[in-house]
């Protein structure tokens, strides 16, 4: 579930980067950007949004990770 929710945030924050930047990137069409120039533009401006995402999650899970472990081993512990 959150799966889908992280995925959906960041598609309509693509989305509406992308509506909002639509006369800019009209532009850089009309002064000679090609279409996969235009397609490298916004994977890149996806991967500024996926990077850090990924990496944070991957440090805040090992966290969680290392607290649950804790956390665990200290009950099962005294039972």
């Amino acid at each position: 579930m959150l799966t889908g929710i992280s995925v959906l945030l960041i598609y309509s924050l693509l989305l509406v980067s992308v509506e909002s930047r639509t006369f800019e990137l009209g532009i850089l069409r009309m002064i000679g950007l090609n279409r996969v120039g235009l397609v490298q533009l916004l994977l890149v401006h996806a991967m500024m949004f996926a990077v850090p995402a990924w990496a944070i999650g991957l440090l805040l899970g090992q966290f969680i990770y290392v607290g649950a472990a804790r956390t665990l081993s200290v009950h099962f512990f005294f039972f």
